[in-house]
This record gives structure tokens, sequence and C-alpha cells, in this order.
């Protein structure tokens, strides 16, 4: 955010007759002011702004107003903001989504508001602080849109209109539009000229005003732009046709196609734009990376596909970095794979040249004529001072072309000192798409993009590579070459790129295939008979051409198709803002690791062509019932209808303040703090901002341990030492009951019990009861201690050490992986170990020294595997497909009459392998030589100290459990 309290000296210019005329025009009435790039509309917009500036100097309490400019990019904010501060003497605010004004309350906006008086944004941010009625339209006397044409469909700066015409008349501020084009959609032929210019006009009721007379537009015209058009032929590629090409393509579409049926259940497969089934986001990145490499080698050639395919591979190690399973992180693995053995191919291809000689005889015809054209441009040093920009569609390219430039004319140098700079200084700027407004990500890629613009200005950089985030908005005075490597696809593309080329003696290249030299001919005449028509219906026309009708104006403003709502401090929610709102409420909701705030939608078709889309909020909500939205023509507007009634509900049900923003907890309890516990504040002593659970408001307590636990640990071997048996007893009855509950009591009641091994005598502890579904379990520790000594010098001790390590960590999973043993604590000294009948299990304390976690057998591992059915029973199996993979389950009984190929119990399902390639995307190895195992999972919850959890297992739904057979394949589980 910028902010201007000491003024730097303001810098004056004298207008020009034009920009007074325009003036008076903008003060007199709505305008949309039309003159060429470079011509100085900004100027005017300032002209105006002090004109009217005695209306901002009081605050906003006190009837003062404020003004606001809007920008279509922050980029062009912050450019609009410094031209600003050195030429008012007001105290000048910036705000764009680099600042978190998401996070910004009412008091906090009335502040920056109350402080500012010229405002410099973006649309989406103005848009917000009306819908949210943080400040209402009588408030403002001034709004500026800059490149106003842009102001169509759901474009913020048209929503702004709709909330400025839905207030009365005498409350609106006055409207000023600026535009270099007026034109944004593509129009076929000049003809359509008047409707698109009437549409504009009803959109910011206003009028377009430009110079009175030809004569004036010629001497506009002497300021602002007026290129050279050249045109710069090539022939179409046909690399892609070359046997390299082929084989390269071919195998990768095989690839896609061998990815596309991987299964990472961790992902969602619910396409956010139509809400059907789609591949899930690891395969999205592959295919998408793939055919972005796929594009560059058909339109670049092969040199330029052996660079792409290197950010494809830094591109898919970046991403599987971030995958969030071990099977995403495969799936990136083999991509990468691909990518090498294809770089290999290419740079096998282009082998025996030079680097020079590689890029133009595997590069396409489009390509070289660029790197001729620069070559022939850049001969001298005087032809150094030449400031090129080339702009491509496709962020992609840009970054491939920069560093194929960069090659090609190092390669060329005259001589071989490496300090020598070649004549041609490329870099590249794209902007950037970063999820987050404030993620890391963008934070580093404004930096950079700052970093290129600054080296162009400095002629440090000659050549820049750029997408259409240079086309309109960035002022590079210096600037006379533009290149248009892809030809432009529009009106509006082709003024704004021209528009780039400000010295009097710049050059703009188009680029146009041979072959397509007609269909580009034609353009390029529409084009122009397009200007002429415009400056027909403009030129000389301002004072006499009539404001827009009321009913046109409505027509397009206030066409609402569900009426907006309203609350009672005047905040709006209408479709647009309901999605947006809705995914906001989610995000402020309370979530870990284990509970997703995602909203959820569902899609219906209709017939014959209506769509009803259906949302559910989170658990943590209080709205939990299905909310249907209106059936609609696509889905676009069907989910914005549903996020439009989920809104209203959750305004109704208290989950909303009046100003449409979610109420956080916090906000919940300084409410019921204020209405019911005022008096406490007057009688605390607490100190003042304590909040609980910080360190300010907890009360310390001293933790005392019982005696007989401390200092207990056993700490070499040959000490001698108790072990306290920890026995367990089933307080269920388990007669005529079901095998498998009567198998799993007489687990519990076996022999086989821990210990507490410690060199203190414990006093005698009573009984306690644990609960599990089939009932309480009877836990008590033996009054009498075995005395045991450990052999000396046989590692024993170290034995029980990591035993019990494994015990806590691996298999209870209730230490972190980051804690380690504290070998000698002075507190709970002891160690757990297993117990048979009497006497420590030495060989199963050997065996489990660690606990190797599971995790999936490759094929050879699967085909070694030894089956016997002995080493089966009762034995703890972990499925590492399972969905729950912390979750262990015990064998029951050893099935040695079923097979993998054994019929499965209903015909949805041919046999068991069947149900594990379809449900579990599991393929068996071993189909003919393993048996089954039938069993039962252990609960992963390790708070048994409360009864209510178990249930009478002749209840049927707890019958139904222990009956159900549960059975699994060996080679799947670890």
């Amino acid at each position: 955010m910028l902010s201007t309290r000491e003024q730097p000296p303001m810098e004056d210019f004298a207008p020009r007759s034009y920009q007074t005329q325009l003036k008076e025009i903008c003060m007199a009435k709505n305008t949309i002011v039309y003159l060429p790039t470079g011509s100085g509309k900004t100027f005017i917009a300032l002209m105006v702004m002090k004109e009217i500036s005695y209306q901002v100097q009081n605050k906003i309490e006190d009837g003062g107003k404020r003004t606001f400019f809007l920008a279509n990019t922050v980029a062009l904010a912050k450019q609009q903001a410094q031209f600003f501060v050195r030429h008012l003497p007001f105290n000048v605010k910036l705000y764009t989504s680099e600042v978190n004004v998401d996070a910004w309350k009412s008091d906090r906006w009335h502040k920056e508001f109350s402080e500012g008086q010229i405002i410099i944004s973006t649309a989406q941010i103005l848009l917000d602080v009306l819908r949210h009625g943080y400040m209402n339209p009588s408030n403002i006397n001034l709004i500026v849109f800059d490149e106003c044409h842009r102001a169509v469909g759901q474009h913020p700066m048209h929503a702004i209109m709709k909330e400025i015409f839905a207030a009365p008349a005498k409350d609106r501020p006055r409207i000023m539009g600026l535009s270099g084009t007026l034109l944004y959609k593509e129009l076929k032929m000049p003809t359509q000229v008047p409707a698109e210019l009437e549409r504009l006009e009803n959109t910011f009721n206003a009028t377009i005003a430009t110079v009175s007379n030809y004569e004036e537009y010629a001497n506009v015209s002497s300021f602002s732009t007026n290129p050279q058009e050249i045109m710069l032929p090539f022939r179409k590629p046909t690399m892609h046709l070359s046997p390299v090409c082929v084989d390269i393509l071919k195998r990768m579409q095989n690839f896609l196609q061998w990815i596309e049926d991987v299964y990472l259940p961790e992902y969602s497969t619910q396409s956010p734009r139509t809400l059907t089934k789609t591949s899930s986001k690891p395969i999205k990145e592959v295919r998408k990376a793939l055919n972005e490499f796929k594009n560059q080698m058909e339109e670049l050639g092969l040199y330029s596909a052996s660079l792409a395919i290197l950010a494809v591979i830094v591109q898919l190690e970046v991403s599987k970095r971030q995958a969030q399973c071990n099977k995403a992180r495969q799936v990136y693995r083999a991509a990468i794979s691909f990518c090498d053995v294809i770089r290999h191919d290419l740079v096998e291809a282009m082998s025996g040249f030079s680097v020079e000689k590689q890029i133009m005889n595997f590069s396409c015809d489009r390509t070289c004529k660029l790197l001729q054209y620069l070559d022939m441009s850049y001969r001298t040093s005087e032809d150094q001072q030449k400031q090129a920009l080339v702009f491509v569609t496709r962020r992609f390219t840009a970054k491939v072309l920069y560093h194929l430039i960069k090659i090609y004319f190092l390669a060329k140098r005259k001589s071989d000192d490496p300090t020598e700079e070649p004549f041609v200084k490329p870099d590249f700027i794209v902007g950037n798409n970063a999820a987050m407004e404030e993620s890391i990500e963008m934070i580093l890629a404004n930096k950079e993009d700052r970093r290129v613009l600054e080296n162009f200005r400095k002629h440090k950089v000659n050549v820049l590579c750029a997408t259409n985030v240079l086309e309109e908005g960035i002022d590079l005075q210096i600037c006379n070459m533009v290149i248009m490597f892809d030809e432009p696809k529009s009106y509006s593309s082709f003024m704004q790129s021209k528009g780039r080329a400000r010295m009097k003696t710049s050059q703009y290249v188009m680029m146009a295939s041979i072959e397509d030299s007609a269909a580009f001919t034609s353009r390029m005449r529409t084009y122009r008979a397009i200007e002429s028509r415009l400056k027909e219906e403009l030129i000389g026309k301002t004072i006499n051409r009539p404001e827009p009708l009321a009913t046109d104006v409505e027509k397009e403003l206030l066409d609402d198709m569900i009426p907006p709502f309203y609350t009672p401090i005047g905040a709006k929610l209408d479709v647009l803002s309901a999605v947006q709102l809705l995914n906001r409420y989610c995000m402020s909701m309370p979530r870990d690791l284990f509970t997703d705030s995602g909203v959820t939608w569902k899609r219906i078709d209709q017939p014959p062509n209506n769509i009803v889309v259906t949302v559910n909020l989170p658990l943590q909500s209080t709205v939990r019932e299905t909310i249907c939205g209106q059936p609609m023509a696509n889905v676009k507007l069907a989910k914005q209808s549903a996020a439009f009634n989920a809104c209203k509900q959750l305004y109704e049900a208290g989950e909303l303040n009046m100003n449409l923003l979610p109420i956080s907890t916090r906000d919940k309890i300084d409410e019921l703090s204020e209405q019911y516990f005022q008096h406490w504040r007057k009688m605390s002593n607490e100190p003042k901002n304590s909040q609980p659970g910080t360190m300010k408001y907890v009360r310390g307590h001293k933790i005392c341990y019982p005696k007989e636990t401390m200092g207990g640990t056993p700490s070499a071997d040959g000490e001698g030492c108790f072990v306290y048996i920890i026995r367990m007893r089933a307080d269920f009855d388990a007669r005529d009951r079901i095998e498998n509950v009567r198998l799993f009591n007489e687990l519990y009641n076996s022999g086989n019990n821990f210990g507490i091994l410690t060199r203190n005598k414990l006093p005698p502890l009573a009984k306690m009861k644990l609960f599990i579904t089939l009932g309480p379990i009877e836990v008590d520790v033996v009054a009498t201690p075995v005395p045991i000594t450990l052999v000396p010098d046989s590692g024993e001790l170290q034995k029980l050490k990591r035993f019990h390590l494994m015990l806590f960590r691996d298999l209870l999973k209730v230490w972190k992986p980051f804690t380690v043993l504290d070998a000698l604590p002075e507190e709970n000294g002891f160690y757990c170990a297993m117990l048979r009948s009497e006497v420590i299990d030495w060989e199963l304390v050997r065996k489990f020294q660690y606990l190797r976690p599971a995790a999936e057998l490759s094929t050879r591992a699967r085909q070694q595997l030894r089956f016997e059915p002995q080493e089966y029973q009762l034995r703890v199996v972990h499925p590492w497909y399972k969905t729950i993979r912390i979750r262990n389950h015990v064998v029951i009984q050893v099935r040695e009459d079923l097979r993998p190929t054994s019929a499965f119990p209903n015909e949805k399902y041919d046999s068991y392998e069947d149900y594990f390639k379809t449900e579990h995307h599991q393929v068996v190895v071993r189909r003919d030589d393993q048996f089954l195992i039938e069993v039962k999972g252990i609960t992963t919850s390790l708070n048994r100290l409360h009864p209510g959890g178990e249930a009478s297992v002749l209840l049927p739904t707890v019958r139904r459990f222990w009956e159900f057979q549960e059975i699994l394949i060996p080679e799947l589980g670890a």
C-alpha cells in the first residue's frame, strides 16, 4: 500500500488545447475519453481531479468525498499512483491484491478512507468495498476507469457500474472512462462499430468524447504513436512431420494414455468448471506440461523443443516435491524419466552441427526469420540503442524464445572472449498466475518483473519477449520496435500492441504465414476500416452525441436473472459475487489435517437442456442441509444460483454479518462477552490483551510425579530389576456367541501380557476397566513383582529400549517422528516389555526391534513370497492400499479353501481378484498358489477409558458387523 503524507515537489505541465476542451466536457457530464495511445488521457483525468479537489479536503463524516482511479492491472495501478503522487497535493493511497485487504474489517476501511483522499486501486477492490457496504456511492465524487473498454460481461468494472446505477441519481458520482481503442470484442466488420460504441456508453451511462475535428486529430496524432508497419512473411512449420517428431509424438500419446489409468484417491476428480468427473491434478499437470512441449515442438522446431523439455522437467520436479502422496510422486518421476529420454533423442538428432547451425537447421521458418530480422536490426553498436518488444500469445513461448535468442547471439559473437557482450541482450516478462495473492511465488515473480523492466529502461536489455501483460498499461517510452511473433487476434490487441512503439521512428513488425497471407491482409484491412469507422462516428460529433437512454442503461446494467439481496446497512449479495463469498466463508472455518473445509458441489442434468447444481457446506458449518439452485442453461449460472441461495441461508443463520462477511469464532466470543460479561472487565486483574490459550493467560502449575516412578529406569545390564505384570481379562461373556467374538475373548485372556520393568518397587494399584466394542476389559497390575537380573554385557537392556521405542513410536504412534527416547529420565522411569506368562519373551523382543512401515511390494518381491498357513494365523497384517493407512488388521482365519480366482460372494464381481482390481486398482501377481485370509480391523482409537462405546453383540447391527467376513489376499498386505 502506498500512502503520501509528506508530498514531493509537484510537476506541472501546460495542457494542450484538446485536453482543456475534453476536461470541460468531463466536468459537465459522464464521459468516455477516446484518444490515441500516448496522447495524454491520464493528464485529462488529473485536470478533472484538480477541478473538483475541494470536495476531498474534508473527512467523509464531515461531508467530504473521495476520488477513485481504477486500473486494470496491479502494475498499472502502481505506475498511475506514482504519477498522481507527483502531481496532486493530497494524500494518495494505493490498494492492490498484493496487500491483504480482504482481511480488513469495516473499522479499518473507515480509517483508510478517512486518511486517504485520492484512491488508486484495481477495480475488484472498489467492487468489494461497495458490495460489503464499507462506502456508499454518495461518498465518491469521481471514478476514473482506465482502459474502460474492458468492461464487458462479468468484469469488475461492469459490476461497479451496476452498483453505481442502483443508487439514487443524486448520490451517483461523476464517471470518467479512458480508452485508446474503445473496442474489446472481436468485430467481424466495420458496421458493428456503432452498436459496440452504444453498448459501452450504456455500460458507463456516459457519452464518448474525442477531438472536435480531423485537423485537431492530426495534431493529437503528432503527440501519440504512429509506427511504420512492416509485414514479415514466413512459411508454416512442417518440422513436426519429420520422423523424429512423429516418433516422439506417438510415444508421448502412449505415455499420456498410460498415466490416465493411474488411480490417485488423495486428489479430487471433479472439474470445478463443469462439475463432472475429470483427471486428478497430477495427471492434468503432466498432460498440460507435455502438451505445452508438443506445441513448442510443432510451432518452433526441434531446437526450441530441446529447450522446452528442460523447462518441463524443472516444472515437474517442483510439482513432485509438492505432491501429497507417494503414488503422485511416482507419476511425476515417471514423467520426468520420459522427458529425459525425449531430451536425449532430440539432442541426438541434432548432433554433429555447431550451435548456430543447430538453431538454423532445426528451427521452423518463423523462428529463423525472427532471428534473421533481429540480426539485421542489431548489426552495429548504434543499433544497440534500439529497444524491441517481441509479443507472443503463450507464456511458455516467451521463455523459450528468450533462451533461443540468447543462445543464438552468444554463438554469433565474433571473438571467443566470454566477457564480450553480444549486440542482442534479451530477457522475458510474462506476469504471474499464483493461486495465493501473497504467496512467495508471486512476491518473487513481481520482484523479477520489476528488475526486467528496469534493465529494459536502462538499456541493459534491448529485446524483451513478453505476453499481453505489456500490451497495455505499463509505459515503456523508450520502445521503438514491436514484433508480433503471433499475429494480433483482435482490433484491441492490434491497437494496444501498436501503441507500445512510442518513438517517432518506431517499427511495428507483424509476422504472418505466407499460406495465410490473404486472410491476414483481409484482417488488417478490416482493422483499418474499423479505425476509420470509429473516426467517422466520433470525430467532430462530441457535442451533438446523444446521451444514453435510461431504458438502455437499465437493460445493460440491471439485467439480473436473480434479484440481488441487500442487508440493512446496504451490503449487497448478487449471483456474481456469491461463489467468491461462499469460498471465503469456507476458508474462514476451523480446519486441520483431517478436516476438510471445502464445498461439495453436485451437478444434476434436467431434460431437455437445464442444469441444477446442489451444494453441501462443510461439517463445521451450522447450515447442514443440501441447498439447491434454480434450473439454469449452463453450469456456471447454476453454480452461481446455488451459491447465492447458500449465502442467503448463511446470513439468515448468523454466519455472515451485516457486511456479508464471515463471522469468526473470535467475533462471536467478543459479541457474547460484550453482551453478557461486561462486569468481568471491571473486576478482572488480568493483563490487557490477554487471550485464552496464550502465555499471558496461562496460570502456572507445578507437575508432581509419584516418587515410585522417579529415577527407576534400568541403566545397565546385570542390574537387579522388577517386572510388574500387566494382566488383562475379558469381562464380557463369549459363550453361545459368534465365533469371531469367542476368538477375541481368547486373545484377551491369553497368557501373553505386557510388563513394567523398573528398579523401584511400586505400591499396590487398583484394578481398572477399559471399554471396547465387545464390552469391558479388566486390567490390573500384579502387586507382587517378578525379580529379574539382566545378563551382564549381553545387550539385553538395549534390546528392551528399542522394543519400548518401537512400541510407542511405530506401533501406537503416540510419539512424533522428530522425538527421541530419553535414556535416563528422572520421571516415569520404566520400560515396557513383552511377557509370555511371567517371563520376558526375548524371541519376540529381538524380532521386533524395529517395525518396518507398510509399503507396496514390487512384482519381484511378491513372486518370492512364501505362503504358510501357520505363519498367518492370528498375525497382524497391514493392507497398504487402504485409505486409512494407519489401521492394522488381525487374521482370525486362514481360508485355504479359497484362492484369488475363487468366485466372489455376490454377482457384481467375477472373483476376488476382479474385486481388488476394480475397487482398489490392485493387480494380483500370484493367482493360483496362495490362500485367502479373513481379518478384523483393529481400532486406531487409544482412549478406552470411557464407557458407552460398547454395545451388545445381540443387537442386529453389531451382530452383522461381527458376522461380516472381510477377506484379504496375503500378497496385498505387509
